[in-house]
């Protein structure tokens, strides 16, 4: 027989829970006995070992902590004990508001009361992570808070590949720091200029005028090298027509005054002068500009027109995935050298999705447009949509503690496969699998064994209860059930929490 001290397992504050990467729980307020001597003592000692056990559980029945474990136990179970978390948040005192408001939430949806979306209540809400409720209520408040808060929110959405709204991306555009971003890649459409029938080539008829405008962009930011030739002709025509208004709006301007001063003057004279001064203006404000821009980025003019919006044209082009030559790369480099590492991340898909043969010097720009040592989270979400072999790259550590998303675990397993398999004995690196619990489901037996076993295979449960409660959480979570003789070695072991968890297995 074996005989086994009394072992206390203390556990961390709620406060201090953000430090692990449990919920709310390591293990607290419980004893082990194991009893030893002969059949009638073996008798007495187990009577009184249930007598304290049952004293433990009764104190701990009403003790917040043990009630906020409950439900935790519950989650795990997917919410399929409903009715039991309903009575249990009843019992959570009201002081602990936050904690109330998440169960509550991500129990059923529902909202005891109005509760700030502060970094306490993100960093809970970011416990249950894996709740679509949980991740909603991000969504859908978190733009509101400080701008901090609001930055991380999103960017711990995006790299969960949360499916945002469109109000989402409204909403959280109005943060200054996503504003442009978000802007980019999600709220910003293609421009089609020639949508109903907004485009024309003809320029004699005036009422075209706009029409070939819009004819002309369409053609800047969806080339169409057949029509080159034709827009050079206008352009270079365009200058001798204005030459020719000139001289037209100076003969009739002398004939009108002449006959103004014989009183002869005609609105239809009047009218023909403002006629060609509109179109002289035409000329000189729209249509020359626009096709100088035009040609600008398709021919060989040399510079562009000052009148135009720099950074508009750079998101123009991104906006409407302009195919891309050596000018309109080398104008949008020039055009991001200064903007957010968020910004110049979307330009850099842009231009690394190009089949542009580019110099090694500016292949090394476009290379690193993707740099940074910050914005971890959004790192995490934009190469894995969009640069598998960048994402494989990525510093696992980066995302644990205070930066966790619970799809690293799975985004990464070999790491997480690697670190147990080299120190089983540590608790944090069989914990990570409660998100991801089939990673470690074939090694089920072999854990079990290892955390309730000696070396020589006798029973050992002393200095192992951490490993035990958190393998039964990860099995739980998992739905991985536990054989009849593993469910009987467990008995025995008198911890109030392993024996609450053990419950969900029979």
């Amino acid at each position: 027989m074996h005989c086994i001290e009394p072992v206390e397992i203390k556990k961390s504050s709620i406060r201090n829970s953000g430090k692990t990467l449990v919920y709310f729980l390591l293990i607290s307020f419980a004893f082990i006995f194991i009893s030893c001597g002969n059949d009638k003592e073996n008798i007495k000692v187990t009577s009184k070992i249930d007598l304290i056990f049952n004293q433990k559980l009764n104190n701990l029945e009403k003790n917040p902590q043990f009630i906020i474990d409950k439900l935790e136990i519950l989650f795990f179970k997917k919410g399929s004990n409903n009715k039991e978390a309903h009575q249990l948040i009843k019992e959570i005192p009201k002081k602990y508001k936050r904690i109330i408001f998440v169960f509550s939430l991500i129990f059923d949806g529902k909202l005891p009361e109005n509760v700030n979306p502060d970094s306490y209540l993100l960093k809970l809400l970011l416990k249950f992570q894996e709740s679509d409720k949980a991740l909603t209520f991000i969504a859908e408040n978190y733009h509101k808070s400080s701008k901090d808060l609001a930055v991380k929110a999103f960017y711990t959405l995006y790299a969960l590949n949360y499916k945002f709204t469109e109000e989402n991306y409204k909403n959280y555009s109005e943060v200054k720091e996503l504003s442009e971003f978000i802007k980019l890649s999600f709220i910003n459409k293609k421009i089609d200029y020639c949508e109903g029938d907004k485009c024309s080539e003809d320029l004699i008829v005036p009422e075209n005028r706009e029409n070939f405008i819009n004819n002309i962009n369409q053609q800047l930011y969806y080339f169409d090298e057949t029509k080159l030739a034709k827009n050079k002709s206008i352009y270079k025509n365009s200058f001798k027509h204005i030459k020719s208004l000139k001289k037209e709006i100076k003969k009739i301007t002398k004939k009108n005054k002449k006959l103004k001063r014989k009183k002869k003057l005609e609105a239809e004279d009047e009218q023909l002068l403002v006629d060609k001064k509109d179109e002289l203006i035409f000329y000189q404000k729209e249509l020359i500009p626009n096709l100088k821009k035009y040609l600008y980025f398709h021919d060989k003019e040399r510079k562009l027109p000052r009148s135009f919006n720099k950074w508009e044209i750079t998101t123009n082009f991104l906006r409407n995935n302009t195919t891309i030559n050596k000018k309109i790369l080398y104008f949008i480099l020039s055009n991001i050298k200064y903007k957010s590492y968020p910004t110049k991340l979307v330009f850099y898909k842009y231009l690394k999705a190009s089949t542009l043969k580019v110099s090694k010097r500016y292949e090394q720009k476009i290379k690193y447009l993707k740099h940074t040592k910050e914005f971890h989270l959004l790192r995490y979400g934009f190469f894995k949509k969009h640069f598998p072999e960048l994402f494989k790259k990525l510093n696992v550590k980066s995302y644990l503690g205070s930066r966790f998303v619970y799809t690293v675990v799975k985004d990464f397993e070999w790491y997480f496969l690697e670190n147990l398999r080299t120190n089983n004995k540590k608790v944090k690196n069989l914990l990570y699998f409660q998100y991801a619990p089939e990673l470690i489901k074939a090694q089920k037996d072999k854990l079990f064994k290892i955390y309730t076993t000696d070396t020589i295979e006798n029973i050992k449960i002393a200095g192992n209860e951490s490993y035990i409660f958190t393998l039964l959480k990860i099995f739980l979570k998992g739905n991985i059930k536990l054989s009849k003789e593993q469910i009987e070695v467990l008995k025995p072991i008198r911890i109030v929490y392993i024996q609450e968890i053990i419950k969900h297995f029979k």
